[in-house]
């Protein structure tokens, strides 16, 4: 769930979200299978600087793969400036300034599971989910 966000709701892996004023805007992950489900939120997740949200140029041209993946990941965006990769408890468990404009991951050492990759460009910020198998 996207507080404040267009569309307010997603079941797709990478969803384009757009805000419409300027602000910080929690995030919500809502998981469920067989045994149940569970919900997590991560308190001022997104923030908006200009109004100008994340816009769909933006975010087609950043690249994040393979996905799912197992002993590395690849970040690819014109200006990338920043990386960091948080649990589903909003815990970082990764973080690192860029020194190009592609940034190979080992992730080798993370738990199976689900990850925020929150990526920070000249242009902005967004963040890709990921799943570590």
């Amino acid at each position: 769930m996207f507080e404040g966000g267009t569309p307010p709701t997603s079941d797709v892996q990478d969803p384009t979200v757009t805000y419409a004023a300027e602000g910080s805007y929690d995030v919500t992950l809502v998981v469920s299978n067989d045994g149940g489900s569970d919900e997590l939120t991560i308190t001022d997740y997104i923030t908006i600087d200009n109004g100008t949200g994340i816009n769909e140029s933006m975010y087609q041209k950043v690249k994040l793969y393979p996905n799912p993946a197992s002993h590395q990941i690849t970040v690819e965006a014109e200006g990338l400036e920043s990386v960091s990769i948080v649990d589903m408890l909003g815990k970082v468990v990764y973080s690192k300034e860029a020194n190009s404009s592609k940034e190979v991951i080992d992730i080798s050492k993370l738990g199976k599971a689900n990850y925020f990759v929150k990526i920070e460009t000249i242009d902005g910020e967004l963040t890709k989910s990921i799943t570590i198998k």
